[in-house]
């Protein structure tokens, strides 16, 4: 009997927003809210973003043992410096690592990894996929400065796919663009814009080889795009991942971020 006027309740419910034009759509947007470049689950557990991120607060020091140890571990061996096996438990090889990468970066040689560390580590990361990105830009034709046609069409679609609300800003627009480029050269994401289109966004196999622009494309699409390659010095944002309502996206570096 309670189940059968629950849903009787959420019916009613149902058609008094639709008949004053609320759209249910945004009722369900919170349980939904992580679009579909956040669905794809990363594999390989050695590398930082799958793991949650130490905050500002914490200090990991010798003996702490966690899921943020696996982070800093992660993003040391990225870096060049050799944490070890990445098993989240700061022994002894970790905390060399640690009080290398302190002193190569004028900290504080104390082996503790604070907040100071913390944030030196972060700006390292963030800089380091932005090199890599460079770098690939150099290698790509038939511009060292921007992708090919075909890829540049696949770009605009998966924008316009993931953020064509026109409340949602330029800037916020071509940060899509920043995630899609900074998972291509980051490697495990796929090794084209195509593969990692395929492997990170919902829909996209509905667009990817379109061969043309999707009908969802804009002016104002294209123009965020161009703003990306145009001014790629103000995207060294380091991220990966982003949620989104559908009239906002939020972007990070990490996924549980």
């Amino acid at each position: 009997m309670k189940n059968t006027l629950k849903k009787i309740s959420a019916f009613v419910m149902a058609l008094t927003l639709l008949s004053s034009g609320t759209s249910i759509t945004k009722l369900v947007a919170p349980q939904l809210a992580d679009t579909s470049i956040t669905v794809y689950a990363a594999a390989n557990a050695t590398d930082y973003y799958n793991h949650h991120s130490p905050t500002a607060s914490d200090c990991l020091q010798r003996g702490s043992k966690n899921d943020k140890v696996k982070w800093m571990q992660c993003a040391l061996n990225r870096l060049g410096y050799n944490a070890g096996t990445v098993d989240g438990d700061f022994g002894p090889t970790t905390e060399k690592a640690v009080k290398a990468f302190q002193k190569d970066n004028s900290l504080t040689v104390d082996g503790k990894f604070g907040k100071n560390s913390r944030s030196t580590m972060i700006t390292l990361l963030k800089n380091d996929i932005y090199k890599k990105v460079t770098n690939k830009l150099k290698n790509m034709s038939p511009s060292p400065s921007k992708v090919g046609s075909a890829d540049y069409i696949r770009i605009c679609n998966a924008v316009a796919h993931e953020a064509r609300s026109n409340q949602i800003t330029k800037t916020n627009k071509a940060k899509v663009v920043e995630v899609i480029m900074n998972r291509l050269a980051f490697g495990g994401f796929g090794s084209n814009i195509k593969a990692v289109l395929i492997n990170g966004f919902s829909g996209a196999k509905g667009y990817v080889d379109l061969g043309k622009y999707s009908s969802e494309v804009n002016d104002n699409v294209k123009a965020a795009v161009n703003y990306y390659f145009s001014n790629r010095s103000k995207f060294k944002n380091g991220y990966l991942f982003f949620t989104g309502d559908g009239q906002q996206n939020h972007f990070r570096m990490n996924y549980y971020d």
